[in-house]
């Protein structure tokens, strides 16, 4: 958070939480509610689970992408992280 201070302040860091879970929640269900309604009952099963598969998916795919951006941006910061005192075996982990 760029908001942090150098003491703790719990609120900052629980009530954006708590927004995002609820935001979180009803982009979750609600589609799914949608999907059983438009299509027919005998393909329900089917739908539902392709429709958590692709959800699922995208996600690790997401997670993914952002781990690589995130090790790439600490690769180019590792001298720095280096004239700082971390210890070599760290940066390069």
């Amino acid at each position: 958070m760029i908001a942090s201070k150098p003491y703790t302040n719990w609120p900052l860091i629980v009530i954006p939480q708590v927004f995002l879970a609820l935001g979180q929640g009803l982009a979750y269900h609600t589609p799914l509610i949608t999907f059983q309604a438009q299509i027919k009952q005998k393909d329900v099963a089917a739908g539902i689970s392709t429709c958590q598969f692709l959800r699922t998916f995208s996600q690790i795919i997401s997670i993914v992408i952002g781990q690589v951006a995130f090790q790439a941006r600490i690769q180019d910061k590792a001298s720095q992280f280096l004239s700082l005192g971390l210890s070599a075996g760290l940066t390069q982990q």
